[in-house]
């Protein structure tokens, strides 16, 4: 399979929003070195903290972003690339 036929939109969509992860990443760091946390209501009025893979998912989700497809394609992306070293070795 050529690399031009394999199509890898949500990657694409990924690594663009890259440089927007990071600043909001240290925008949330900062914060949280000032004792600011991000929190979620609980069902019984309570809050909790958001943790840093529950903002991950929460970008994610901001940037239309399925993991599962995410990773179907990086699978994808690596055994193009593994087909392609065979060739030229082999």
């Amino acid at each position: 399979m050529a690399k031009s036929e394999l199509s890898t939109p949500v990657c694409d969509r990924w690594a663009a929003a890259r440089g927007d992860r990071a600043i909001i990443t240290a925008f949330l760091d900062a914060l949280e070195e000032k004792g600011v946390a991000l929190c979620r209501r609980l069902e019984d009025g309570e809050y909790a903290r958001i943790y840093e893979r529950d903002i991950e998912k929460l970008y994610m989700e901001y940037c239309d972003v399925d993991p599962k497809v995410l990773e179907d394609e990086r699978r994808a992306l690596v055994k193009q690339a593994q087909e392609a070293a065979a060739k030229e070795t082999g």
